[in-house]
Order: structure tokens, then sequence, then C-alpha cells
């Protein structure tokens, strides 16, 4: 199977995020969607990201026990079998989210964030594929991640595996990629070891889709009491009804929904606090 080389120049422009354009995406009225991108009306609203007294003049310490990151990324699934429309199992428009992708992770590599990167790694005879079509099979082009969500230095983690210093792995790698077998990250022991020692103020999580991967990633850090945020303009979901529900069941547990440009936002505002 061939897949689109998604190099810079066939990237599509950048993403569209006005309003009206979340508000058909997800299949809200207008005033919803400005709700939803951090507007009412016609005032900006700042969303509240709070930046950790721990993280004032590096971007992590160790707090109360935990190692403590003023924000983490967490990057669901953005393969080539999801992303490229050519994939095994392709999110329909994942593709338009790249520009927003790459935002994120040169925001990330400017202001060292730490970035959590998810990946489906099946065997040809999963038993996921009784309810899915064949998708990210180990070792197939499919299964790899886009070259624009992949930094030079990172880590892999197996589905059962957890280190002795994962805090330090953070450190060395900035960009840790947790292998997962089902829909739900937090079944694979390096996330379950990542809830158990790493804390942060604010947890961004994008990617694909919406209403499988991206939600359970989201619910489980809320469930665990973390600050959880779902960057609405860069991610994708399989249904347009899968998408509004999987909102509705983020929102009521506590996730909220930001913009790129908010999240970035947020981190420029945080360096200037910390200078």
């Amino acid at each position: 199977m061939k897949y689109a080389p998604f190099a810079r120049e066939m990237l599509p422009q950048a993403a569209k995020n006005s309003t009206a354009h979340v508000a058909a995406r997800q299949g809200l009225d207008v005033d919803s969607a400005h709700l939803i991108a951090g507007f009412s009306g016609s005032r900006p609203i700042k969303p509240p990201l709070p930046v950790s007294s721990c993280a004032r003049s590096v971007n992590v310490k160790r707090c109360n026990m935990a190692l403590k990151h003023s924000a983490l990324f967490v990057d669901v699934d953005t393969q080539f079998d999801f992303m490229d429309p050519q994939g095994a199992l392709y999110v329909p428009r994942a593709e338009e989210i790249l520009p927003n992708l790459q935002r994120l992770f040169a925001a990330a590599t400017e202001d060292r964030i730490p970035i959590i990167s998810t990946a489906d790694c099946h065997t040809p005879n999963d038993p996921e594929f009784t309810h899915f079509p064949p998708h990210c099979v180990r070792g197939t082009p499919g299964q790899q991640r886009l070259p624009q969500t992949l930094l030079a230095s990172r880590a892999v983690l197996e589905p059962h595996e957890r280190v002795d210093d994962l805090a330090g792995l953070l450190d060395r790698h900035r960009q840790v990629i947790i292998h997962k077998q089902t829909i739900d990250v937090w079944t694979s022991a390096g996330a379950r070891q990542l809830l158990e020692e790493i804390r942060a103020d604010a947890w961004y999580v994008f990617g694909v889709a919406t209403d499988y991967c991206v939600k359970s990633a989201a619910l489980g850090l809320a469930k665990a009491g973390q600050p959880t945020y779902v960057v609405i303009d860069a991610v994708r979901p399989i249904t347009p009804e899968g998408d509004r529900q999987a909102i509705a069941e983020m929102k009521a547990a506590g996730v909220r929904l930001v913009t790129t440009e908010q999240v970035i936002g947020s981190l420029r505002a945080a360096v200037s606090t910390r200078k």
C-alpha cells in the first residue's frame, strides 16, 4: 500500500479554525462553537490554564513526591493508517490537522514540553480486528508515525513495559512513545506508570480519533484527577455523531476544550512569568 509522503510542500493550508468551521465540524450552532473556542460573544476568554508555582524557573521540579511539569502533551495515534487517506483505518479529514500538529510539536520543542505519544501496535491476528479492519500491524508502513509527529530524541515503551526511572526517561528523551494494543492507552503498563509518577498543571490531548482513542486518553487523565484539555482544532473524529457524544462525555468528566492558539498562548505566558 502506498502512502502520501506528507512533505511540507504538500501540507494543506493552515487548518481552518474559525467559529463557523468549528460549529460545522462539531454539528453545533455558532453560539456553542464560540464557547468551545473559548469566546463569549466577541470578547476572548482566557482559559484557566494554571502554571504551577513548582515551575517558576525551570519547566519541571519535584513536587508532592511526584515529578510535576507545567504542561505535558499527549499526542494520540498520529500514524499513517489513521492519518493518511490511503491508510487502512483512515479518519476522515485527519490530514487537515497536520498544520496544527506541527505548531504544537514546534511549541513543545521550543519550550521543552514533554510529549507522550500513543501508538497502536497490533499483531496480525489481533482480537481488535473482529471490530475494526486490520490496521497498524507491527512493522508495517501503516503502523509508523508521521514524520511531523516525531522528535529526533525519543524512546519507545512496549505495551507491558515499565521503566525504573520514567522521570529521567522523559528528561533525556522529550518524546516517549507508548505502544498499545487496545483503544484505551491506560491498559499499557507504561501509561499506568505515567499516571502514578508524573503530574502536570495541564495535560493537552490531541490526535485521532476523537470518538475513540482521544476520548479514552482524556477520560483516563480526568479520572486520575489530572487537569485535562483537548485541543479541539487538532483532533478529528470518525463520525460526526461519535464526535458530539465524545465531546459531551469529556466535558461532563471535567475535560476542557481549547484551541491550538490558546495552548501556544498559554505556553508563551508561562515563559514570560518565569522570566
